[in-house]
């Protein structure tokens, strides 16, 4: 993608789980999310049905696509995507261009309230 600086129009937070949290009524952790990057320009688009239906067949339910520029920190399939009310769990992370000029995400956007 060639001069993505431009395109990235959006604002967003990446979180991190900062420890164990608490424990849900059946004794599993409930984790506790903090931020770790804030207001990251970004590109979030939606993936068309055969994009879904290729990670689909990995057993990714992937809804989502994030570019940004390199990052100061590493973000992993641990982290998290925050817009606005609008959270996302990442699926993977890569360099696709390889010359480290911009990331990619896969991303599949969480219900509301769901952790």
């Amino acid at each position: 993608m060639t001069g993505i600086a431009g395109k990235l129009t959006g604002r967003c937070d990446i979180e991190r789980v900062t420890n164990p949290g608490s424990r849900d009524p059946y004794g599993g952790e409930v984790p506790a999310w903090g931020t770790l990057l804030v207001d990251v320009p970004c590109l979030v688009q939606a993936m068309s049905a055969s994009e879904r239906a290729m990670f689909g067949g990995t057993g990714v339910d992937v809804t989502h696509r994030l570019f940004c520029l390199p990052l100061s920190e590493t973000v992993t399939a641990r982290d998290r995507i925050r817009m606005g009310d609008r959270l996302f769990q990442i699926s993977y992370v890569d360099d696709v261009s390889g010359l480290a000029d911009h990331l990619e995400a896969a991303l599949t956007e969480l219900e509301h309230g769901e952790p």
